[in-house]
Order: C-alpha cells, then structure tokens, then sequence
C-alpha cells in the first residue's frame, strides 16, 4: 500500500480528488492491466493506481477511482467473480465522496445519472 502524498499530484489530483467522474478529461493515466471491463492505470507523475470502470449506455461513461491497494491485489480481486468486488468498492467510494466534489464534477455525475436509468455507481445497479 502506497503512503498518501502530502500534497495533491499536480496531474491526477491525488490523494485529495475522489474520483474522476465521466464527461470531465481525466488526466493522462498510464494502462497497466485490464480485466473484465475493468482497467488498472497510473499516474505517471505521482505513481497513484487508478481503477476505470465502465458505465451505461454503451459503457461510454468511465469513473476513474483512486485504488489504494496493490497491483496485485487489484488483479486477484479483478480476475475473481468477473470484478465484482472490485466494483463494489469503487461504487461505495464514489457513492461516499460525489456530492464533494466541484461544480463541473458534480454536473458530470448528474448528467450521467440523468443519462443511465439508475446504472451508475451512486443509484446503485439494477
């Protein structure tokens, strides 16, 4: 597990940002593993892990959320039960922190929610 900077990343925003939410530009993350529809990524600046996952329609609207874990960890909870641990820990972090976020932030995350029929990590998954 990675100590938190004292100050945010002058790229992701980390430790302080919660999460990017779709629709804003995240900042350019670098790819490490990808596994059923999940993504693994990293600052390239501060080293932070970012998990992307994937919402309706058409999974087109993508949360990037800070992973405070390992790699590895993140591989073994990604590649069991197709992720979905994984998602549940991404959907409680961002259910918990998207009404601190900015103006555009927030007008992202509305407009998703507007968009998606309740498929969006703060309503919850049918």
């Amino acid at each position: 597990m990675r100590e938190p900077a004292a100050t945010s990343c002058k790229d992701c925003g980390a430790p302080g940002r919660p999460f990017w939410p779709p629709s804003v530009t995240p900042p350019r993350l670098e790819k490490r593993a990808t596994r059923n529809w999940l993504t693994l990524s990293e600052c390239a600046t501060c080293g932070q892990l970012w998990v992307g996952i994937p919402y309706e329609p058409y999974a087109s609207f993508i949360y990037e959320v800070p992973w405070n874990d390992s790699a590895e960890n993140w591989l073994k909870l990604a590649e069991h039960d197709d992720g979905k641990a994984v998602m549940k820990l991404v959907e409680a972090r961002v259910k918990s922190t998207w009404q601190q976020l900015g103006p555009e932030d927030l007008a992202a995350v509305e407009y998703h929610r507007q968009r998606s029929y309740g498929r969006n990590p703060v309503d919850g998954l049918p």
